[in-house]
């Protein structure tokens, strides 16, 4: 330990960190806080830093590694008494020390501000902590190989643009990055221990490389580029997230609604108890589910010719912890038992009758307790849509609520008589 701080002390690399962990502390907490207090998506939260980290890395392990070529000095090296192996390794490890301590003071802060509120899932905070470790470890792996194969000044704006292309162009769709941490979603620790596994062994074969690289074909060389190839493989084919299995025991609210949630989530029961206070106020003739579950926990099995399939489904979400997303959600699944697929669905768009989509839209703005959702929409509706819309939120904002239920109760009576018996 004391060689590696004495190279953070040489390459001066020391005063990265702090700047580092105050990066690494701002985009944590001020890209979004609905992650404090459930475990997946804090740990999804703290290693998204990593993916901008690993920029930063990628270009500084680069310019390090190149260094000894720069000032051409790997003929004395080559005639020191330790092995050029041991010498790289402590280089390497200063490097890892840098961008792995400010890394892990957002993963900390991460962990302290979520377990105040005790919630079931811990494992899976730590599998998304170490998996964001990994990808900023690659990063640095990235730009050191860049830095020795290219050893020119030049070689740390390749390393960056490369990690930026790969990273943010494939991260996500690859696996090597995570915008969430859904509770839907589980881990794989198999997955994990196969990307760490071919990570260190691409890190390792980074330790071996000559100190001098010709353009001839070297050993070393070669392995280092196969173990890369490796590592690419092994995260691409093998995801680290996938659904999980519907638990065999329900957890439950109580109310006129029953929602059924992941553990996880318990954070957003009072929210739910909210929602579903409002919902048990609507008028009679808007039909109220029994019981709610979240996404994920329903499976629904649908007939394809000969098979059957099983989907998963739900009756709500709540994306980032957004009431709108549990109102938009339950909105939706209230007025699918309310006008059901029975109804003449063709015969009121062949007469412009946008008032099942216009009551939608009321009952969202209800379940939310009135206001502006905190979404858009994208353009592809027909006009007929958003008019009714605009006109629903046009109710709610100024009238009061008994005439709100009144013109609700009187507009799904009329829509139910017309195309639904």
């Amino acid at each position: 330990m004391r060689l590696i701080a004495r190279h953070i002390r040489f390459n001066g690399l020391q005063w990265w960190i702090l700047p580092l962990a105050v990066a690494d502390l701002a985009i944590l907490f001020l890209r979004t806080r609905y992650w404090i207090g459930i475990w997946p998506e804090a740990g999804a939260a703290a290693q998204v830093p990593a993916l901008i980290l690993g920029v930063a890395a990628s270009g500084l392990a680069a310019w390090i590694s190149g260094s000894r070529a720069r000032h051409r000095v790997e003929e004395q090296l080559a005639a020191a008494p330790r092995r050029p192996a041991l010498l790289e390794f402590y280089r390497f490890s200063a490097v890892l020390f840098t961008f792995t301590v400010p890394y892990a003071c957002g993963v900390i802060a991460a962990w302290a501000f979520t377990v105040v509120h005790n919630p079931p899932g811990m494992a899976m905070f730590f599998a998304y902590a170490l998996a964001g470790a990994i990808a900023l470890w690659l990063a640095c792996g990235f730009g050191w190989l860049v830095g020795r194969v290219l050893a020119g000044r030049f070689a740390t704006v390749i390393a960056i643009l490369g990690w930026v292309i790969v990273g943010f162009n494939f991260g996500p769709s690859i696996g090597l990055s995570f915008v969430s941490g859904h509770a839907y979603m589980d881990v794989s620790f198999a997955s994990l221990a196969l990307r760490w596994t071919a990570g260190i062994l691409f890190l390792g074969s980074l330790l071996f490389l000559p100190l001098s690289i010709r353009r001839k074909l070297q050993i070393p060389v070669l392995a280092s580029l196969m173990t890369t190839v490796l590592a690419a493989v092994v995260i691409a084919n093998n995801p680290m997230v996938h659904e999980r299995e519907v638990p065999k025991k329900e957890t439950c609210t109580t109310g006129s609604i029953e929602f059924c949630y992941w553990p996880e989530e318990a954070k957003y029961v009072p929210m739910m108890r909210e929602v579903g206070l409002r919902a048990s106020k609507l008028p009679a003739v808007f039909k109220l589910p029994e019981r709610a579950h979240e996404y994920g926990l329903k499976v629904d099995r649908i007939r394809i010719g000969s098979k059957v399939v099983e989907q998963t489904t739900g009756d709500f979400s709540i994306l980032e912890g957004n009431k709108w997303s549990l109102a938009s959600s339950l909105a939706s699944t209230i007025s699918q038992k309310t006008f059901t697929s029975e109804c003449d669905w063709s015969a009121a768009e062949a007469n412009n009758d946008y008032t099942a989509d216009k009551l939608q839209h009321w009952v969202e703005i209800t379940l939310a307790g009135g206001g502006t959702p905190e979404y858009r929409l994208g353009n592809g509706g027909a006009p007929g849509f958003y008019a009714a819309r605009q006109q629903a939120a046009e109710i709610a904002k100024h009238n009061t609520r008994s005439a709100q239920y009144a013109w609700a109760a009187k507009s799904a009576e009329k829509f139910d008589e017309r195309y639904c018996r």
